[in-house]
This record gives structure tokens, C-alpha cells and sequence, in this order.
């Protein structure tokens, strides 16, 4: 895929945007390494499970590790274990090259918990059978580690990564305990986050980057308790029973599925992937399988009498069992996955409609009589999977802003008078009233579903700013899209600039104010070069301050009330800030 990469994945399925240039790092279907990590820690016990099962049925009676090879050589399982172990060290590989910190600890906590439960029974300890196989891939972690750098991946930026999800979490029992029962509800994290997050105000946090954290905002107590119960009982159960059973088809397969389970769960701890629907779907499956296993599987099964050999479920079990899956599978591939990926598809072949295709990025075309056709085929193309998926968002805002793109477009190109002017207005077929009623009916449908998030308030805004001057409803979403989120620096700015592009000078002074108390953008690692970039007195002295929010914000300050004094009550009382007024003093000439 890479080498032939053309901007979708496996070459059909489209990117979103954002994600269909970054043509310069391979990944497949898992976008998020974390999550492939995570994929991978579900596969490699499996394969763990079958090596030893092989290994222990073979029978070996040699003593010491060359005898023992060279009889082991000879066997007829000697074949399949080595091929489980090849493939086991893919995946492993895979896994460590993804460089994800929380796969890694996943795959060294469920090493530890494979070797311990393996050793704790006799057939399976014998030879140090587990205990040798769990050193080797120990072994390769530890020379991989040296050998790509991930260990330099452990500490880079560690405290920093620390520092926020500590930050996030802390923000999520504040959330919790105004919902400590229920929860704020499934798939509401990232919209309600908003509302409690205290810092990282250029930080948006989609996740709380724990699924335990994140299932017991939206779950409440009730969820986190039944969850918790779920996880202790299976666990209970599969362990207590897999110490009665004998026999090393299941014995050996079980342990596989339950160290899946163990590596996933530990993963969870610092990520979000039982959020991702093929982990939780594959875990699902592994834990099933184990179970059955365990408590559905003979001792004893096959036609030549050998302990646990694999054998297919027969009678009226297994028919009851197809007759499940041929029913419920389908049901639920028409009413999940399959609905979601056809409006995706929908949604993300809208942009390509309005591409130019000039760069690997995603460059809309100009709007104009030749191409307006594109984006109301995109619009339309938006509006299809909208009706699909009735409960995205996005969607509705995506179709109100190349709407609304439309009518700014048709209303210039009416002012601009003469023959063109009215072939340019007649070009969409509709006039720029019905295109902003569009674009309103869209959006207002995405505030209802998503009725916090600030970026949605503020295209409303502006929307209403143009089709309703005067009527208030700009000021009122402008409002709105501050108190969804209040610690963002950037919805505040925004802010500040509509209020003065109006005339509203106190509510721009107000907002940039809030904008100066709330960045932290100019406290970079750059700024510890500060007395190296001030001697050079260079353009990058001037990005380094001069780019942020804060300097902005004194900008906005200043052309409001062009009062030097309130610029500097506005400034933080820490000295990265004072520099940052101090270079907006000097390039506005007020440094005397």
C-alpha cells in the first residue's frame, strides 16, 4: 500500500481529508498505532497457545535442550510449532514497531501472566516449556528496544504526556461526580469534556485516554460496577475451571485467549481501544472462545484417541450454533458496521467531488459557474449520509458549510453586477436565501445533536451574521461557543475578533482578555533559548512570541480601547509573558 499509495486505504476506501496526504507514513486500516498495537496484543497469545500446544503434545522424552531439539526435530509437530513461532515473532515485530508505549506494556504484563499461569501446571512446566518461550520474546523485546529506538520512545516528551493525562483525568472525576450514578451517557465523553477541562487550552481531548476513566464518566457507577463485575467474574471463572481441566488442546488455547484478555486490559489503562469496534468486536470473540472452550470442549476428543485434539463441535449444539450465527451476524453487519461505513463512504467522497487533485492534499476547487455544480453534488453527497446516519454531527455541519460557501459565492458574484453577475446567481439553480436557509437548517441539526461544541455555535454565528444581521442570534451562538468551552484559548480569540469586526468593542476586550488569562501557547521548549534568540534578534525570535494567542489577544486589546494600560493588565504575571508584551510593545512603537 505504501508504495503505491493513491490517498485511500487498501486503494478503494477514501480518507477524510486530513488523514489522505499524509502519504509519507505507512499505516493500513488502523490510522491509530495504539489501536494496531492493541490488535496486535490480542493476536500473539493466541499463536503463544498453539506453539506450546504443539510442543507439549509432542511427547519428548530426551533430557537436556540438544537431545531434545534433535528429537523434537523429528516429530511431526516440530513443523507447526516453528510456524506459530514465526508468526508469533511477526506480530510481535509489528507490535513493537507501531512504538506504542501502552502495547508494550500490554504485551510485558501478559508475558508475565502467560509464563506464570503455564508454569503453575506440571504438563506445561515441564522442560521450562513456558517459562523458555516467554524469555525468547523477552529477549527479542529487549534487543528491539536497543535496536529501533524505542527506549528513547519511553522518555521523549514523558513527562509532558504524563502531566496531560493525569490533567485529563483529574477533569474526568470533577465530570463524574456531577453524574456519579449514570453518567453523562455512551459517546458523550468528548462533548461534555469540554465543559470541565481546566487545562491544555490548545489540547482538544476526544478520549480520556483510559477506557476505565472514560467508561465510568459515561457510564456512571451503575456501568463501572457491572463492568468491574465482568471482568472479576470472567477472569474467576476461566482460571478456576482452566485448572481442572486436562488435557493441552485446551489447556494451552484457553491460556491464549484469557492472556489476550489480560493484554488488552492492561493496554486500556492508557488508551481507548474498546472504543475501536474491531479490538472490542475481536475481544469479544477471544473471550467467547475461551469460555466455550473451557467449559464446552470434551477432555477427549478425536478420532485416534490423542489428548484434545482439535475437532469441530458436532450434533445439535453446532446446529444451533450456525443457525445463531446465520441469523445474527448479518443482523448485525445491516444495522452497524455496514450503515456506518456507507455514510463514512458518502462523507468522505463529498470532498472529492470539490478536489482539485492539483497536491496529495486535499485543496477544494474555487467556487465558481463551472464547478458550483461539484459542491452541490458534495452537498448532496453530505445530505445522503446524514440520512443514513441521522445521529452525526458532522455530517449536517459539513453540508452547512459548503452551503453556506455557496451563498457567499452566489450573493458576490450577484453584486457584481451586469450579465454576469446574473448568469453567475443563476448558475446553482437557487438563490443565496435558499442556500443560507440550507446552511442554517444543517447546522442548527448539528448543534441539536451535539449541542456543546463551540465549533458548531461559532459557524452558526457567522452563518447568522449574514443571513440574519441584527437579529442577535450571532452574539447569542457567539456566547454559546465560549461557555462550551471555556478553557480553549482559540474559541475565545475567535470570538474576540467577530465581537470587534462588528463594532462591539466591549465584548472584544472582554473575550481577548479571557483569550491573555487562558494561553499558554508562547511557554514553549523554545523559550528556554530565549537569551540565545534575543542576541540574534532573528524572525524566529518573532514566531516564537509573536504567533501566539496571547500576543494576539493583545492585539485585539489594543485596537479596541488603544489604551496601553489595559493591554497590560491583561498580561499573566509570569516573565515568558511579559516578553511576549514586551515584543508586542516594540512592534507596535510603544516600547518608550
Amino acid at each position: 500500500q505504501k508504495m503505491t499509495w493513491n490517498g485511500s486505504l487498501y486503494w478503494f476506501y477514501p480518507l477524510r481529508p486530513e488523514l489522505s496526504s499524509r502519504a509519507s507514513r505507512i499505516f493500513g486500516p488502523y490510522v491509530n498505532r495504539n489501536h494496531f498495537a492493541g490488535y496486535m496484543e490480542l493476536a500473539i497469545p493466541l499463536t503463544l497457545g498453539f506453539a506450546l500446544y504443539k510442543y507439549s503434545n509432542a511427547g519428548l522424552r530426551a533430557n537436556g535442550i540438544i537431545k531434545r531439539f534433535a528429537e523434537f526435530s523429528t516429530r511431526a509437530e516440530f513443523a507447526p510449532v516453528v510456524l506459530y513461532s514465526l508468526a508469533a515473532m511477526m506480530l510481535s515485530s509489528a507490535l513493537f514497531t507501531t512504538l506504542s508505549r501502552g502495547g508494550v506494556l500490554g504485551f510485558v504484563s501478559s508475558g508475565v501472566f502467560f509464563t506464570a499461569l503455564a508454569s503453575s501446571r506440571k504438563s506445561l512446566k515441564r522442560g521450562g516449556q513456558a517459562a523458555a518461550l516467554a524469555a525468547v520474546f523477552m529477549l527479542a523485546f529487549v534487543l528491539f528496544m536497543s535496536w529501533t529506538g524505542l527506549e528513547s520512545r519511553f522518555v521523549e516528551v514523558t513527562n509532558i504526556d504524563r502531566i496531560q493525562r493525569l490533567d485529563v483525568w483529574a477533569d474526568s472525576i470533577g465530570m463524574w461526580r456531577n453524574f456519579p450514578v449514570t453518567g453523562i451517557g455512551l459517546g458523550a465523553f468528548q462533548s461534555v469534556y469540554r465543559l470541565y477541562q481546566s487545562k491544555h487550552p490548545l489540547v482538544t481531548f476526544e478520549h480520556a485516554e483510559n477506557d476505565y476513566v472514560e467508561l465510568t464518566c459515561e457510564t456512571g457507577a451503575l456501568g463501572a460496577a457491572a463492568v468491574a463485575v465482568l471482568i472479576v467474574l470472567f477472569f474467576y471463572v476461566t482460571i478456576k475451571k482452566w485448572r481442572t481441566r486436562h488435557g493441552g488442546f485446551v489447556k494451552c488455547t484457553a491460556l491464549g485467549g484469557m492472556t489476550s484478555c489480560v493484554a488488552l486490559a492492561v493496554h486500556s489503562l492508557t488508551d481507548f481501544n474498546m472504543r475501536i469496534p474491531a479490538n472490542a468486536m475481536t475481544l469479544t470473540v477471544i473471550a467467547a472462545a475461551t469460555y466455550a472452550t473451557l467449559f464446552n470442549v470434551p477432555g477427549r476428543i478425536g478420532a485416534e484417541g490423542e489428548p484434545d485434539a482439535e475437532a469441530a463441535p458436532r450434533g445439535k449444539g453446532r446446529n444451533y450454533m450456525l443457525s445463531a450465527a446465520a441469523v445474527l451476524i448479518p443482523a448485525f453487519l445491516a444495522f452497524f458496521p455496514v450503515k456506518g461505513l456507507v455514510s463514512e463512504y458518502y462523507w468522505f467522497t463529498a470532498y472529492s467531488a470539490i478536489d482539485d487533485r492539483t497536491t496529495d492534499y486535499a485543496d477544494s476547487k474555487p467556487i465558481s459557474i463551472e464547478t458550483a455544480p461539484d459542491y452541490l453534488e458534495a452537498a448532496g453527497r453530505l445530505e445522503t449520509a446524514s440520512y443514513i446516519s441521522k445521529n452525526r454531527a458532522v455530517y449536517y455541519k459539513d453540508a452547512a458549510g459548503i452551503y453556506a460557501a455557496l451563498a457567499r459565492w452566489n450573493e458576490a458574484v450577484s453584486h457584481a453586477g451586469g450579465a454576469q453577475g446574473s448568469t453567475g446567481a443563476a448558475a446553482t439553480g437557487l438563490d443565496a436565501g435558499a442556500l443560507y436557509a440550507k446552511a442554517v437548517y444543517n447546522l442548527e441539526k448539528a448543534v441539536e445533536l451535539t449541542p456543546v461544541n463551540p465549533w458548531y455555535h461559532l459557524t452558526l454565528s457567522g452563518v447568522h451574521e449574514d443571513f440574519h444581521p441584527g437579529s442577535g442570534l450571532s452574539e447569542k451562538h457567539l456566547r454559546l461557543s465560549v461557555s462550551s468551552y471555556p478553557v480553549n484559548v482559540e474559541v475565545h480569540f475567535i470570538a474576540a475578533r467577530e465581537h470587534l469586526n462588528k463594532g462591539r468593542i466591549m465584548e472584544a476586550a472582554a473575550e481577548a482578555l479571557a483569550a491573555a488569562k487562558t494561553d499558554d501557547s508562547y511557554i514553549i521548549e523554545d523559550a528556554l533559548l530565549r537569551e540565545g534568540v534575543m542576541a540574534e534578534r532573528g524572525m524566529a525570535y518573532y514566531r516564537n512570541y509573536g504567533g501566539s494567542y496571547l500576543f494576539k489577544a493583545f492585539d485585539i486589546i489594543w485596537r479596541a480601547k488603544k489604551d496601553i494600560n489595559s493591554v497590560k493588565e491583561a498580561c499573566p504575571d509570569n516573565p515568558d509573558a511579559i516578553e511576549v508584551l514586551r515584543i508586542f510593545m516594540e512592534q507596535k512603537g510603544l516600547a518608550g
